[in-house]
């Protein structure tokens, strides 16, 4: 409880001191991908870290409470940590279980993760796939973790949320839900 506390503290004061490093998403904010590939409608109330254009970062009440990530990368290095190219033509569930390999690989407590969900869902007008799971933390805390995923003929997208299932996780999960569904890929050409 005192790590989370420290967390909270430590958030706090970087949003406070960081400001022109975020900034608010005002209501009704649309964000375009990269060369329009795509568009999607951001959480009112959140705040958006400036950065990477192919990576969208969002939370609510700090890092250590919930984040919302949009990544777009190239289909021949779609995953930070697995060297696994994927393509337009693969099975929704093949894309689920290459991103959960990728997410096992980030730690040894989500190596230990469990599946909740695994199935495919429209994701931008296309086929793709909804993967949720859940596990603890090395600190003995809770955490979700919803993730849809998607791939067009030159980019896979990957939209998360990530949050404590205390208080955090069902309160935001909604939110996230909201933008996914406003998510559109772009028509191909």
């Amino acid at each position: 409880m005192i790590r989370l506390a420290a967390a909270l503290l430590l958030a706090w004061a970087v949003l406070a001191a960081g400001c022109s490093a975020w900034e608010p998403v005002p209501q009704g904010s649309r964000h375009d991908g990269p060369g329009k590939s795509y568009a999607v409608e951001l959480p009112a109330g959140w705040l958006r870290s400036r950065g990477k254009s192919d990576l969208v970062r969002l939370t609510r009440d700090g890092f250590a409470l919930e984040e919302i990530v949009i990544m777009r990368n190239p289909q021949k290095k779609p995953f930070v940590r697995l060297k696994k190219p994927v393509t337009a033509d693969m099975l929704p569930s093949e894309l689920a279980e290459l991103q959960l390999a990728d997410f096992e690989r980030e730690s040894e407590t989500l190596a230990a993760a469990r599946v909740i969900a695994m199935a495919p869902a429209q994701v931008g007008g296309r086929g793709g796939f909804r993967l949720h799971i859940a596990w603890t933390n090395d600190d003995g805390l809770p955490l979700g973790r919803v993730v849809y995923g998607v791939c067009d003929k030159d980019h896979y997208y990957m939209l998360g949320f990530e949050a404590p299932h205390l208080h955090y996780f069902d309160k935001h999960l909604p939110a996230f839900e909201a933008m996914v569904a406003s998510f559109r890929l772009a028509a191909p050409p």
